[in-house]
């Protein structure tokens, strides 16, 4: 410790080896040597850190720095097993959080993208990006209130924003404007006789759905119309 403290991380590296081969098992030693090997032996750092959590460390932080070791040397999966671990003793860490949303973004996991970035939104409903993520996955979905509700969020967060956020702020209007003309067709209410009424939805429904299919090839789905007279 006095090493680390007077000469730095890089200097007591060796003694912290030095006291690993005489407790392997020590958390606190384990976690200064991972520590220190972070960077330089990413392996051996990662390692450590596994160490120090079997030998029962619980802190957020440590699981976290698996975690990111562990997205680092390419295994996706330990990686995500080990932030999912860290938000579950710290719901409210948001950097927790953000990293499971890019994990499940790597394994292109809608359900984990929109957990995660559903869990940032709720911490910080000011997160543009975020809210624009959940706002494509809730359309994706066809929950399109949920959606045009982010969008919204997404809109007032990015013109709010002085970050440059002028690209995203574009894409999510752009977005938005086009949902809107797509859900109007069916908002439209038409008037006349029951029979022109339901004619009217059903030609507007089949309008959207030829749209639709010029887009995917792979179009799958009905649509689902309730029409009062």
């Amino acid at each position: 410790r006095l090493v680390e403290q007077s000469e730095g991380m890089a200097a007591s590296l060796e003694h912290w080896e030095r006291a690993l081969a005489i407790i392997p098992d020590h958390p606190e030693v384990l976690g200064r040597y991972a520590a220190g090997q972070v960077g330089r032996d990413d392996t051996k750092a990662l390692a450590a850190y596994e160490g120090a959590l079997a030998a029962g460390v619980k802190a957020t932080d440590t699981f976290l720095a698996a975690s990111s070791l562990a997205d680092k040397l390419g295994d996706t999966d330990k990686a995500i097993g080990y932030a999912e671990q860290a938000v579950a003793g710290q719901p409210d860490h948001v950097a927790g959080w953000r990293l499971l949303w890019r994990l499940f973004k790597a394994k292109a996991d809608s359900a984990g993208i929109e957990r995660a970035a559903g869990e940032v939104v709720r911490l910080l409903p000011d997160d543009g990006d975020a809210q624009l993520e959940v706002a494509r996955l809730s359309k994706n979905r066809k929950d399109f209130a949920a959606a045009l509700a982010h969008y919204d969020a997404a809109i007032a967060a990015f013109e709010k924003a002085k970050d440059g956020s002028a690209d995203s702020l574009k894409a999510a209007l752009a977005e938005q404007t086009s949902l809107h003309k797509e859900l109007k067709i069916l908002r439209k209410a038409p008037r006349g006789s029951a029979k022109k009424v339901v004619g009217t939805v059903q030609w507007r429904a089949q309008q959207v759905y030829e749209e639709r299919l010029k887009k995917s090839r792979r179009l799958k789905g009905n649509v689902q119309i309730d029409v009062q007279t």
